[in-house]
């Protein structure tokens, strides 16, 4: 009786830690304006990500719908998974509350190049001291709406706020294109070292066969 309770209290434990996610990454995603434009075109495409975790080991599945972030333990059936993100549950936690480059570059991020790229950058600056960030220059802006000049400086603000998306923008392009530049690279290598293992092999028979008729 108490080994079948502990699974069942871990499992309902596992349940409830998902929803806390879930409502507080929707909440983030619906009303930080920025986090909501890098995650448009996994919203789209309502992105099916699988979340694979160790220590402790566990599976669950994210899905980008209009109405928020969606946690499952469960994959919907005939459902194509777009990527999977393969990290320790300390190192998603470190990338999600302290935003170091260290915490990313653990993570694992495995499926078609063009949306891993983009659920990287989402990762990147869908973190919460970003968004306090950006939540504490706005709030700013916003205090000092109290006269009659600061209604006529809202058409600015609104243009400042589309020049950080551009900006937000052209910067993603840069890093997809450091990241494509990095796998060429890599490919490169690769390419280089099989080139030189076949001229080997080809050098190994001449002379075996130059060794073996002489």
């Amino acid at each position: 009786m108490p080994s079948q309770q502990a699974p069942q209290e871990r499992n309902l434990f596992q349940s409830f830690l998902l929803i806390l996610i879930e409502t507080l990454l929707t909440f983030l995603l619906k009303h930080d304006r920025m986090s909501r434009h890098h995650a448009q075109h996994l919203i789209q495409r309502r992105a099916l990500i699988c979340v694979k975790t160790h220590l402790p080991s566990d599976t669950f599945y994210v899905t980008f719908a209009p109405q928020g972030v969606l946690f499952d333990f469960e994959m919907a059936q005939n459902a194509k998974i777009d990527a999977t993100v393969t990290a320790s549950t300390l190192t998603l936690l470190r990338a999600f509350f302290t935003a170091k480059p260290v915490s990313f570059e653990k993570i694992s991020i495995k499926g078609e190049q063009q949306l891993a790229t983009e659920l990287r950058h989402l990762m990147e600056y869908f973190n919460l001291p970003q968004i306090v960030s950006d939540w504490r220059s706005w709030f700013t802006f916003e205090s000092n709406d109290v006269t009659p000049v600061s209604q006529r400086m809202k058409p600015l603000l609104r243009r400042i706020d589309e020049q950080r998306l551009q900006l937000s923008n052209m910067s993603i392009a840069a890093k997809q294109q450091a990241y494509e530049l990095k796998m060429i690279k890599k490919r490169y290598q690769i390419l280089l070292v099989m080139l030189g293992v076949i001229i080997m092999l080809l050098l190994t028979g001449l002379l075996y066969t130059w060794w073996y008729f002489s």
